[in-house]
């Protein structure tokens, strides 16, 4: 009879458990603008339209070198590095069957 209970309790708790975080993953979020008074609509609309004026009002980033008066006119630029060649190995060849396996000397 103890042990009935225990495998009861025992299924009783998993089953909580995973409803419990089935639960806290499921989206029940309200509907966005749900509830929500026209006068807080206009005002976050109002928000929004100062937000993306101010995003107009950033200058563009410009590539400015600050010593560039210090240097000369060709010095400004760097020179751009030679590409060099990729570099390959060479494939490793087996000596045939029955020959002498190179040695190396130092």
């Amino acid at each position: 009879m103890a042990r009935q209970a225990m495998r009861a309790l025992c299924v009783a708790a998993l089953v909580a458990l995973t409803s419990a975080a089935a639960h806290a993953q499921s989206n029940m979020s309200p509907v966005a603008g749900a509830g929500k008074t026209p006068e807080q609509i206009a005002k976050e609309k109002k928000a929004e339209q100062a937000y993306k004026e101010s995003l107009k009002n950033i200058p563009d980033k410009e590539d400015k070198d600050p010593w560039s008066g210090v240097r000369g006119g060709d010095a400004a630029k760097p020179a751009a590095s030679p590409v060099k060649p990729a570099r390959t190995v060479a494939k490793r060849t087996t000596p045939p069957q029955g020959a002498a396996a190179p040695t190396t000397q130092q």
